[in-house]
């Protein structure tokens, strides 16, 4: 059996708040370069001190390339003695792409007619020049897939993985884990630092916590 003896633990972290989280109003996705704001650092540093005292330690750590789930990677390994110049990178699990509608306002871009072609499509809908859902988990799957399933250095071992990305990317990964309904994946409410906790055995997925 190909992964026998194998149980990798994935501790999947949305981001820390971001300057980009305050503007309410406006369609943002992957806005790469949003800083965390002081609250957010606290937020990761609060989630890093909380693994220490549950004494989780990462063998490894991913984290979106993107600059505030990056910061929170940092802030929150930190505090539980993990080297920051060892975490990877990954431009597969940055947040989606909205394409031509980033920086704009959500009552002006989510017309009925937007709206109705939204439902109409599911998944399949693509803003101008952006992402679908069904992109966004294609490379998802494809990062998941070459990193952590079929990774050779992780099969037939026990590790615990670190996983810092944004809201879409954890419930893309919780619907292929799980298997719900597409429509459900907008549905479920990913905090700021909000801690997500899967694990990965020859027996397959289990679900030990969701936006704990």
């Amino acid at each position: 059996m190909l992964h026998k003896n194998t149980n990798l633990t994935l501790y999947i972290v949305r981001h820390g708040e971001s300057e980009i989280n305050l503007e309410r109003n406006l369609v943002v996705g992957q806005s790469h370069e949003s800083p965390l704001t002081p609250k957010g650092e606290k937020q990761a540093a609060k989630l890093g001190l909380t693994l220490k005292r549950k004494r989780i330690k990462f063998d490894f750590v991913y984290s979106s390339s993107s600059m505030r789930a990056y910061q929170t990677a940092q802030i929150t390994t930190e505090k539980i003695g993990f080297d920051p110049d060892e975490i990877k990178k990954d431009d597969r699990i940055v947040e989606y792409s909205v394409g031509d509608w980033a920086g704009g306002k959500r009552d002006e871009i989510y017309t009925s007619e937007v709206t109705k072609s939204m439902n109409l499509m599911g998944p399949y809908f693509t803003p101008p020049k952006g992402e679908s859902l069904v992109m966004v988990q294609r490379r998802v799957m494809q990062w998941l897939f070459d990193e952590i399933i079929y990774n050779e250095n992780y099969i037939g071992k026990t590790l615990d993985i670190g996983v810092f990305t944004h809201s879409m990317i954890i419930r893309v990964l919780l619907h292929y884990i799980m298997g719900f309904n597409d429509r459900l994946i907008y549905r479920i409410k990913i905090n700021n630092t909000g801690l997500s906790i899967v694990r990965f055995t020859e027996a397959g997925w289990y679900v030990d916590g969701v936006n704990l």
